[in-house]
């Protein structure tokens, strides 16, 4: 299913990615050509996805993160815009009403997306 898309040149901040159902995700996401920044409070737990990815040539990241933390989030959000350069914008919308109207959600019945980068975990 992942050659109908093209991750290359994205920058994908996953949360999560380092525990047991996160970890297929993030293998996907860097099998499709993303960049990923995966956070956790488990800072080592991200290392180890890191490395396990970097050997698997894939470009990873490891952050820290804690969601019930605001200067934890804050943090998060300026160490992204130092090394990537921005956030997500206007247009970065369009990509997840493409998605659901595509054959990849054959199988969602329902789902709640959030689409305002992180804002609402704010």
């Amino acid at each position: 299913m992942l050659d109908r898309f093209n991750l290359a040149n994205k920058i994908i901040l996953l949360t999560g990615g380092a525990g047991l159902y996160g970890r297929g995700l993030t293998a996907d996401l860097a099998a499709a050509g993303a960049t990923l920044v995966v956070a956790s409070r488990d800072l080592g737990a991200c290392q180890r996805v890191a490395v396990d990815e970097c050997q698997r040539s894939f470009t990873f990241h490891p952050a820290s993160y804690d969601q019930g933390d605001e200067k934890s989030i804050l943090a998060l959000k300026d160490h992204i815009l130092e090394k990537f350069g921005r956030m997500g914008n206007p247009g970065d919308l369009g990509g997840s009403v493409v998605f659901l109207l595509s054959d990849a959600t054959n199988y969602i019945t329902g789902i709640n997306l959030p689409v305002d980068g992180g804002f609402s975990a704010h």
